[in-house]
């Protein structure tokens, strides 16, 4: 589903939250490190509309090969979800 006026702040402060007790026993997990924290998100102007650049915390860099690449596409895909961004 597109989210449509949430900004990238907010999508990725949710994704960075801890996961709860109810969306565990739901059988959903993160492989985002705890305490990763978003440094700055921001949306591009113009041409680059539809591009959202994102800094992390150094905690991101903690996660090893081959989960690396989900924990970045859980970045993306989460960001991807904002109304206009490819």
């Amino acid at each position: 589903a597109v989210v449509g006026t949430l900004s990238p702040e907010a999508v990725l402060d949710a994704l960075l939250a801890s996961v709860t007790e109810e969306e565990t026993a739901a059988g959903l997990s993160t492989l985002i490190p705890p305490g990763t924290t978003l440094l700055s998100a921001s949306r591009g102007e113009g041409d680059d509309a539809d591009l959202v650049t994102v800094d992390l915390s150094e905690e991101f860099q903690r996660v090893g090969a081959p989960n690396n690449l989900t924990a970045f596409a859980q970045v993306v895909f989460t960001v991807t979800q904002l109304r206009g961004v490819e």
